[in-house]
């Protein structure tokens, strides 16, 4: 049996060299091929015209992590002004819209029946007082008591509280702004009959004033510390103003989950209205010394970031580790020294080793715009 064993692998032992011998023809054809066609889209590469790019110089430069929420203008003060008289209004002298000073006079009502009380309360003081000085005269004489001079002092001092409460309700027939601003409502009409509590009108002030915006629950520690805000007004053609934090709130106000936050500006001009949509630009954090590359310069390939720099003028591709965004700006945080050039024009258009000729350079990113 083992003998018939021997021979067996004696007899396939040819065969066994021969389809060793085959494989390494089979591997060495293989090779062969893929050297050839390598040489063969190399040659093809050399022959293709270099791509025309435009690149962008690495230099350290300071990049903010930043982010830009939305949010509106309010009214810094808004006053609804009630009237303290009762009677018809007489006169109306604001519309919607009038810019008022404080003290200003916003309407008129009819103070007839506050004059009247007043002039009764006048001439009861009056006779009182009359009274009062016969009777002081009678009693140094002692003709008179002691108690009839007491009742005709408490007479006049009740109409003498009466005559100020008329004086008073006289005074508020004119209905004042208590604030300046501008005139927002009116609610009431010549004609129409206003009573205590009433409103007559309301008044906001515009200067200052505020802007209303949600941050976040994951950005509140980052603006908490900050001071001052840029907005930027769309409908003031895109203006950038200055704004200083007012108050940040302590707990959300909706299940958005973000926390309210105030700020104030200047608005000497008026121009600035309220309910106007603005954006906030917030920083949340300053990176000095970082290098940064446009969005549209890094690339997704095969699950990995990158970017093409120029290296002896061909395309080369750098993997990359991106950080923080900074506008239109990202950070490299690996991949990148100082000095590369980072292909920002004609990327889409390259392969790694391909030629390319480069027909602009870029020193800054500010020089990308124009």
């Amino acid at each position: 049996m083992n003998l018939f064993k021997k021979i067996n692998l004696r007899a396939a032992f040819p065969l066994i060299l021969l389809f060793l011998g085959l494989m390494v023809l089979g591997m060495c054809a293989q090779s062969k091929k893929d050297r050839v066609e390598k040489e063969k889209a190399e040659a093809v590469r050399e022959n293709i015209p270099p791509v025309h790019v435009v690149t962008l110089e690495m230099k350290p430069q300071t990049v903010r992590d930043r982010i830009s929420l939305p949010g509106n203008l309010a009214p810094w003060v808004t006053v609804e002004v009630s009237a303290e008289a009762s009677g018809r209004i007489l006169k109306k002298n604001v519309n919607v819209g009038d810019r008022v000073v404080k003290g200003a006079v916003l309407a008129e009502i009819d103070g007839e029946k506050y004059t009247n009380a007043y002039r009764s309360a006048k001439a009861t003081y009056d006779n009182a007082l009359s009274t009062k000085q016969r009777l002081e005269a009678l009693y140094k004489s002692d003709l008179s008591n002691k108690s009839d001079l007491d009742a005709v002092s408490a007479q006049m001092e009740n109409a003498r509280a009466a005559m100020a409460i008329a004086s008073v309700d006289l005074k508020h027939t004119l209905v004042r702004a208590p604030e300046s601003g501008i005139v927002n409502k009116v609610y009431a009409e010549q004609g129409q009959f206003a009573d205590i509590g009433k409103p007559v009108c309301e008044i906001i002030r515009t200067d200052p004033i505020k802007v209303k915006v949600g941050i976040p629950e994951s950005d509140v520690s980052a603006v908490t510390n900050l001071k001052t805000f840029k907005v930027t007004v769309d409908a003031l053609k895109g203006r950038t103003f200055t704004a200083r934090k007012h108050s940040l709130s302590g707990t959300t106000s909706s299940l958005a989950r973000v926390y309210d936050l105030e700020l104030v500006m200047d608005n000497p001009k008026g121009e600035l209205l309220p309910d106007m949509f603005v954006r906030v630009d917030i920083v949340k954090k300053e990176i000095p010394g970082a290098l940064a590359v446009p969005l549209y310069a890094v690339l997704s390939l095969n699950g990995k970031t990158v970017v093409y720099v120029e290296e002896e003028e061909k395309a080369v591709m750098r993997e990359v580790v991106t950080g923080a965004q900074d506008g239109w700006m990202l950070e490299v945080t690996h991949g990148l020294t100082p000095g590369d050039r980072v292909i920002t024009v004609g990327q889409r258009s390259v392969a790694d080793g391909q030629k390319i000729h480069r027909v602009r350079d870029h020193e800054t990113q500010e020089n990308l715009l124009k």
